[in-house]
């Protein structure tokens, strides 16, 4: 027993030498604002927190326009200040304006939650990860500002942001497309619909060639967006990637487009015509054409055998639900023929499809998925060769 309580005397000793307690340890900056920090002393790096023992413990201990440096000296050490730890200025509403050094890299969850005198903040080059929650309820940001080293940003860091107006981004779209949003509260153009690179406006969007995946909530609530063109050799757009583009007008789907995520292109109701869907395309997720309104027609590129395959996860999957038509070999689906050799008719297959009047079902289709040809209302024949009853 002895042994074991001087094993955990040492590692705690061990603890101490490597942090500091951030309750006890300021710096001031180079304009004479006290900074609190933890300081990791074998790897010489700091961590901003919050004053006292919790966020909680003091109220404002940081007010006005603050500025975070790149290295801090304590105790005649010089530190690199790597990271805003968590919650370290939660509820600072006296807050209105941080500059965040170049060495940072992480910022916590929570870090500034609630800030909501904040009205701008500059995410610099160098923080790769934003925390859950990080800026959330900072109802006075109206301008954001992402540093081209950002690769994830957690859950609803821009929750309850509703006076964003406009995000800035420094690198490409490309990058862009590569970012991992948690869900639509951690992208802040859910919020500012608008978005910015090198200094411009963002409203006919361009993909470029080289993007294989649109990763999810990529381009949620981009409401300035009225036309999108995305490049061949992409194969994924994923879950909400451009949910809530009201404005959107025109969109096409390259031929390598294997799948569509859930909720893709949910709430684009301004997209009108026609849509053309690639013959590899294997499988659109729930809801992915949502309240897609003016879609008139649907081009399907494959064959009927093709098309039966293709895993709807509902019937908002389906852009028939709203075009009503299905053209494929340039002709309307009208006296469908399942071809022989064919198992399997996928749910929500010929759902809403307004001009289908017969089907021939043959004798090798062992099964029909849910609501396949829910309000075929001109459907009058059908002739089943199958065992299906």
């Amino acid at each position: 027993v002895s042994m074991i309580r001087i094993i955990q005397l040492t590692l705690l000793m061990l603890f101490i030498g490597v942090w500091a307690m951030a309750s006890d340890i300021s710096v001031k900056n180079a304009e004479g604002v006290d900074i609190w920090y933890k300081f990791n002393k074998s790897a010489k790096t700091a961590s901003v927190t919050y004053k006292g023992d919790s966020y909680s413990t003091y109220s404002n201990e940081y007010s006005g326009k603050i500025v975070i440096p790149s290295t801090v000296t304590y105790d005649g050490v010089e530190y690199s200040v790597t990271s805003i730890g968590y919650e370290a200025f939660r509820d600072c509403s006296g807050l209105t304006s941080v500059t965040i050094g170049e060495s940072v890299t992480s910022i916590g969850y929570r870090a500034f939650r609630d800030c909501s005198g904040l009205t701008g903040v500059t995410i610099p080059e160098s923080v790769t990860e934003i925390g859950y929650t990080a800026f959330s309820g900072c109802s006075g940001l109206t301008s954001v500002t992402i540093g081209e080293g950002v690769t994830s940003i957690g859950n609803n860091a821009f929750g309850e942001c509703s006076g964003l107006t406009k995000v800035y981004y420094e690198g490409t779209i490309a990058d862009w497309c590569g970012i991992e949003f948690s869900n639509s509260g951690s992208n802040p153009l859910s919020y500012a619909g608008r978005l910015y690179i090198d200094g411009k406006e963002v409203v006919k969007l361009v993909i470029p060639d080289g993007v294989t995946e649109i990763k999810p909530y990529a381009f949620s609530g981009f409401e300035r967006l009225t036309k999108l063109t995305l490049p061949e050799g992409l194969t994924k757009i994923g879950n909400s990637a451009f949910s809530g583009c009201i404005s959107m007008i025109k969109a096409n789907i390259p031929s390598t487009v294997e799948e569509i995520g859930e909720y893709a292109f949910s709430g684009c109701s301004a997209w009108e015509g026609d849509l053309v869907l690639p013959e590899n395309l294997t499988k659109i997720g729930y809801g992915a054409f949502n309240e897609c309104n003016g879609l008139e027609k649907v081009y399907y590129e494959g064959t009927i055998a093709d098309w039966c395959s293709i895993e709807f996860g509902s019937s908002e999957s389906n852009p028939q639900r709203y075009a009503r038509h299905l053209y494929i070999g340039n002709e309307e689906v009208k006296d469908l023929v399942i071809p022989e050799g064919v198992t399997s008719i996928g749910s929500y297959a010929f759902y809403n499809c307004s001009g289908l009047t017969s089907v021939t079902i043959p004798e090798s289709v062992t099964s029909i998925g849910y609501s396949a040809f829910y309000n075929c209302y001109k459907l009058y024949e059908v002739y089943n060769k199958s065992d299906l009853t």
